[in-house]
């Protein structure tokens, strides 16, 4: 390997195989190789690209807030709402456009991955996918963290007494105002009809289902809910150090793993799958898209 190969292998870490040839020989020779990284795929993210895709998720869940709760204004409005805001400030700002916007700014690795994600067909092939590439379901967390936060607030500010209950109610909310400007998004006329209207108030009403029977069962078998925590305000730095302190050390992997059964499995796939075949039917789509 000459000189100029290994100084290019050191300088892109790329894989030439999914690159484009450079098209002038002269540039190859000079250059020490027969392909342009600027048209391959990288091997790896690198801690940057991690922080890249993370920063990325975050601000696609935070910018999913203002979409969510002009989605709820829509379900009293039949779309109105929503239409208003993107017919006067079309030009500035338009619903959706921010979270596809902060998506674009990830790594093209995690835009593959989340391709191969969505073209994974049924739950068994998508969980393959997904275990496959650990930083997506890490990506998607810190994504989901705003709505969750926003859904503790609601519950909060419904004053119901029991922070189960509270929970599950703040969680259907933010699902129902997250469907309903999804749907509108996607209609024709960008508005709502009263069978999408329902749609949306039907998913706010099966995620607050599956959020309380979560709930109940993490009560039950003494794991600890996020979305009950947020109610209960017990969700910070504090908390989560004293919460630690007081877990022996050989039990935080067991804790870690129940919470994140109890958060995904419980609540977050019911919950999804519900979603996504109300969204559907409410567009006219075969059930099972």
């Amino acid at each position: 390997m000459s000189d100029s190969q290994t100084n290019n292998d050191s300088k892109f870490s790329f894989d030439p195989s999914t690159a484009k040839p450079v098209e002038t020989p002269l540039v190859a020779k000079s250059e020490g190789f027969n392909f342009d990284p600027s048209s391959a795929k990288e091997e790896k993210k690198g801690f940057k690209g991690h922080i890249q895709d993370s920063g990325a998720s975050l601000m696609s869940g935070l910018a999913a807030v203002p979409d969510t709760l002009v989605g709820i204004a829509d379900m009293y409005t039949e779309g109105r709402a929503g239409k208003a805001i993107d017919d006067n400030l079309g030009d500035y700002y338009k619903l959706g456009n921010a979270q596809n916007y902060w998506q674009n700014q990830k790594t093209d690795i995690a835009k593959e991955q989340q391709q191969q994600f969505h073209e994974a067909n049924g739950i068994v092939d998508k969980t393959k996918v997904a275990l496959q590439n650990p930083s997506m379901i890490a990506n998607a967390a810190v994504e989901s963290l705003p709505s969750m936060v926003l859904g503790g607030a609601l519950g909060r500010a419904s004053k119901i007494a029991n922070p189960v209950v509270g929970a599950a109610v703040g969680e259907g909310a933010v699902m129902a105002g997250a469907q309903a400007e999804q749907i509108r998004q996607n209609s024709d006329d960008q508005m709502l009809n009263n069978g999408q209207e329902a749609a949306a108030a039907f998913t706010g009403g099966l995620g607050a289902l599956f959020g309380f029977a979560g709930g109940r069962i993490a009560q039950k078998l003494g794991i600890g809910d996020v979305d009950t925590m947020l109610v209960n305000g017990r969700v910070g730095p504090a908390q989560i150090a004293s919460e630690i302190a007081n877990t022996p050390a050989k039990s935080l992997p067991r804790r870690v793993i129940e919470g994140a059964i109890s958060e995904g499995f419980l609540e977050e796939l019911p919950q999804s799958v519900s979603e996504q075949i109300l969204q559907n039917l409410a567009l006219d789509k075969p059930w099972n898209d």
